[in-house]
Parts: structure tokens; C-alpha cells; sequence
């Protein structure tokens, strides 16, 4: 029950934080550089692993696989292409990082370059990580027997303790990207705050358009 509970968390958090940051890059011309370039790419893998690889695990904590063999042999794989992906990622903005300090003069390498890069890094995880795994997953039944282990029971419950928390903390640090960017980049901040004021001055300018159009209409309605 309490994995139920922190899942949902993740899940209700994560799933509009990285739509925020995404969105918030997208609209706000100011943020479109390589390091933010790459920090979507993160949003967009930690979308997919809420999406799909979250609702997957929790399931599977209560019901046996309810998905099919196709999506067990050819779809399942699609969570190591996920977690390759933040791990190159993240390299990649590291090497930006190192390359902002110790080259500051050199050739920056322009946004459409990075989203190139982002494109060739799902290509060759997927190559890499997640075809080599396609078809080879298959949904088998397994009897689970008690007290089969006399001695070492309480040890293989440890370990799947420590398994669940890990893979927990996988699915927790993808609500913390957006987390931490509100909480220290100025920059986000003020992006995040134009992108909510643009979709509330909308619905407003929305408003006031019907309002004026029924006022308009107002006149009309004796003549009926």
C-alpha cells in the first residue's frame, strides 16, 4: 500500500512538472540553448518512464502481467532505452558544462545541432539497448512456495525490500529535475511564470471576446 501511495505521488507530480519544463523551453525563445536543449531530453525520458514504466511496475506489485505477450516481447524493452537515455544525457550535459569552462571561446554549438544530438542519442540507445532485448522477454508462470528456504528466508525478503526502494528511487528522481530547476535557476522561474501568465492572459482575452460578442448580440434579441 505505501509503494501504491508513493508511485501515485511520483506519478501526479512528475507527470505535469516535466510537461512544464518541456512546454516552458519550448514557448520561451530565451531558454532554447544546448544545456536546456538537453535538460527536455531529460523531461522527455522521465515523461515516459511515469507514463509507461511506472503504471508497468505497479502493476505488477498486485496482479500477474495483464499486458500480453506482444507488449511483454516488444514494448517492455522500451524502459532500458529510457534509462540509457537519461544516462547519456546527463553525460552530455556534463561535457557542456566542461566545455562552457574550460573553452569559453570556443565554437558554440547552436540549439538545431543539440536537437540532432538528443535525436542520434534515442537512435543508438535504442540500437544499443533496447533492440538487442527485442523478443527476447517472455511472459512465463512461476509458483511461488513458501518456506521452501528454511534458513535464509528473511534475507531474500531484504532483498526485495532493497529492490523495490531502488527501483522507487529511480521512478523519484524523475519529479526531481523540475523540483530542482524552480528551486535554482532563475531563468526557469521567469519561464515557467510567462508561460502561466501567456495561458491565462489567453483564457482572459478568450472571455472578454464572448462577452463582447454577447453584448453585441443583446440588441438583436427584441427584434425576435
Amino acid at each position: 500500500m505505501a509503494m501504491t501511495w508513493l508511485y501515485a505521488t511520483i506519478f501526479v507530480v512528475g507527470l505535469p512538472g516535466n510537461i512544464l519544463v518541456i512546454l516552458t523551453i519550448i514557448r520561451v525563445k530565451q531558454l532554447r540553448n544546448v544545456r536546456n536543449g538537453f535538460i527536455a531530453n531529460l523531461a522527455v525520458s522521465d515523461l515516459i518512464n511515469i507514463l509507461w514504466c511506472l503504471p508497468t511496475s505497479l502493476v505488477s506489485l498486485y496482479v500477474p502481467w495483464p499486458y500480453g505477450r506482444f507488449v511483454c516481447k516488444y514494448i517492455f524493452p522500451i524502459s532500458d532505452v529510457v534509462i540509457a537515455n537519461t544516462i547519456f544525457t546527463m553525460m552530455q550535459i556534463t561535457i557542456d558544462r566542461y566545455r562552457a569552462i574550460c573553452y569559453p571561446f570556443s565554437r558554440k554549438v547552436s540549439f538545431k545541432t543539440t536537437l540532432y544530438i538528443i535525436i542520434v542519442t534515442w537512435i543508438f540507445c535504442y540500437v544499443c539497448f533496447g533492440l538487442p532485448l527485442v523478443g527476447s522477454f517472455e511472459i512465463s508462470s512461476v509458483l511461488l512456495i513458501d518456506n521452501v528456504f528454511k534458513g535464509p528466508i528473511s534475507k531474500w525478503k531484504y532483498a526485495s525490500i532493497v529492490y523495490q526502494i531502488a527501483i522507487a528511487l529511480l521512478f523519484f528522481n524523475s519529479i526531481m529535475n523540475p523540483i530542482i530547476l524552480y528551486a535554482l535557476s532563475t531563468d526557469f522561474k521567469q519561464g515557467y511564470r510567462k508561460l502561466l501568465i501567456c495561458f491565462t492572459d489567453k483564457r482572459g482575452n478568450n472571455e472578454k471576446v464572448q462577452q463582447k460578442n454577447f453584448k453585441k448580440m443583446l440588441p438583436l434579441v427584441p427584434a425576435y
